[in-house]
């Protein structure tokens, strides 16, 4: 878990059923919003997509937990290629409906920031 000031971020591994279901169930709730004619997610098919990716280069999911100790309300997910478009990192950025509007986006794009920087890339796709 790293800390950007005070904003916890939990990452999710594929084999903790736990962590993953939660992370489900925020991008479902989000998706019931955004993108109502999604099929939702299932935990396990996105445990696997945590495993092996959809190209066998697995990304990084978190959980976003606004403070120490309090219930995730969002879900970050970062990939970067590997084997080409060495300046990308691709982010997906789901802030359940009820949290929405509390600064809890603008904290998610500051930390895909960060890991950008930290890869060494230049380029964001949101």
């Amino acid at each position: 878990m790293r800390q950007a000031g005070a904003m916890p971020f939990l990452r999710v591994l594929p084999g903790d059923h736990d962590l993953v279901a939660r992370s489900v169930q925020l991008t479902n709730a989000a998706n019931r919003l955004d993108d109502p004619e999604r099929v939702p997610s299932i935990t396990e098919l996105v445990a696997l997509e945590l495993r092996y990716g959809w190209d066998l280069e697995p990304g990084e999911r978190y959980l976003y937990l606004p403070a120490p100790g309090a219930d995730p309300v969002g879900v970050l997910d970062l990939s970067w290629p590997n084997r080409d478009n060495l300046h990308l990192v691709s982010a997906a950025i789901m802030i359940h409906p009820d949290h929405r509007r509390s600064g809890h986006g603008s904290a998610l794009i500051e930390e895909v920031k960060h890991r950008t920087r930290k890869l060494g890339r230049d380029t964001i796709w949101i």
